[in-house]
């Protein structure tokens, strides 16, 4: 089951999707260079199947977003 909402990163508000199926939270490259997040190397890259694209994603860096929010909910990720 998919459920779509909303969010906010550092007072940009953006679509959220939420699959209850999967454990793995990803951000596009795309939103972390418009949004000018900080990157780090991955410590053990890995790769995660996209099922509608047939082909694997290179995991190799992660993201903190210091702000983050759905309605009252806020936290850092």
């Amino acid at each position: 089951m998919l459920f779509c909402t909303h969010c906010t990163i550092n007072k940009n508000l953006l679509d959220l999707i939420i699959d209850n199926k999967s454990y793995i939270n990803i951000i596009g490259k795309y939103i972390i260079d418009k949004l000018k997040l900080p990157q780090e190397s991955h410590l053990e890259p890995y790769k995660i199947l996209h099922i509608k694209l047939v082909k694997q994603i290179k995991v190799n860096q992660h993201c903190r977003i210091p702000f983050f929010s759905i309605g009252k909910y806020k936290d850092a990720m």
